[in-house]
């Protein structure tokens, strides 16, 4: 039975690309998960995330707008049900108005040259220094080197270290970050993220390199969790949060990117850090791939 009262002023605002088939006919959902604001859905397949306007939009977004409620009115449980139906959404028999939501496409679309590039992976040297306390990879891409720290840390410097050095197989190490590290999104697929989003905007997703990478993960997303393995098949799309598309806006534009770059470290735990390890990590990638490559002859 469906609650009385504030309902009313329950409405979705957002809702990413991907979702918008759950809003084609009658569909059901579960709850996944519960993180602070957020409010895990999934099919089976996909997740998505109903959340307020904070925190920043993810690829799986659903953004709620409450008017007065709050995320703790809706009291969702592992295993309940949302059902979708009739251009609303009901969840533990509170309905949501789901009509005049607006659609953001997490695809990234931006494409920056060498020195962009560049310019982000200078800024990421500049500000992790400040950061190394929030752990994960912490400040690898400046001190790759073992450290006196604990296993984890020492596991994820190695990881880090190998990306620096010719490796014969990208992929397979790639697949050995899968699941690596702590929480809901482990270091290991924060820093895939990170890889991912660099050979994006650097228009480099279509390279065999690149490529074989992105079938390897994908392939072996039992690995590491529902939730992080969902963060993961979009950013093997293209598919990248809000923070991500405003650092590459703010280089695109010629500015140095710092206080997007620092937005996006202090994401979670040390998932924004890992993510920007990944991302320097993944330039290096580029770089070292495009040397390998036949020099054209110029005939004179």
């Amino acid at each position: 039975m469906e609650k009385t009262g504030n309902e009313s002023c329950w409405q979705l605002s957002e809702s990413t690309k991907g979702a918008e088939r759950l809003f084609t006919g009658r569909c059901r959902l579960k709850v996944h998960s519960v993180y602070h604001q957020v409010v895990n859905l999934t099919d089976g397949e996909e997740i998505f995330s109903l959340h307020p306007a904070f925190p920043a939009k993810s690829p799986m977004s659903l953004v709620l707008c409450t008017a007065g409620g709050s995320m703790g009115d809706l009291a969702p449980e592992r295993g309940m049900e949302a059902v979708f139906m009739d251009g609303c959404m009901i969840l533990n028999g509170i309905r949501i108005d789901c009509r005049k939501r607006t659609v953001w496409d997490p695809k990234l679309t931006v494409r920056l040259s060498s020195g962009g590039i560049t310019r982000i992976v200078s800024g990421i040297r500049q500000i992790l220094p400040g950061l190394r306390d929030r752990g994960g990879f912490s400040d690898s891409c400046i001190c790759p080197e073992q450290r006196e720290e604990d296993f984890m840390d020492r596991a994820l410097r190695s990881r880090f270290r190998a990306f620096l050095e010719p490796c014969e197989d990208a992929a397979e190490l790639a697949v050995s970050l899968l699941g690596m590290g702590y929480g809901l999104t482990p270091s290991g697929d924060d820093f895939l993220v990170g890889l991912f989003y660099v050979l994006c905007i650097g228009g480099y997703m279509e390279h065999k390199t690149a490529g074989g990478i992105q079938n390897a993960v994908l392939g072996n997303l039992s690995r590491t969790g529902d939730l992080s393995g969902q963060f993961l098949r979009h950013a093997c799309r293209g598919e990248f949060g809000e923070k991500l598309h405003a650092l590459a806006g703010a280089v695109r534009r010629g500015e140095d990117g710092l206080t997007e770059l620092y937005r996006i470290a202090m994401t979670g735990h040390s998932s924004g850090v890992d993510a920007l390890n990944g991302m320097a990590a993944g330039w290096h990638l580029m770089k070292t791939e495009k040397e390998k490559e036949p020099q054209e002859v110029v005939q004179k």
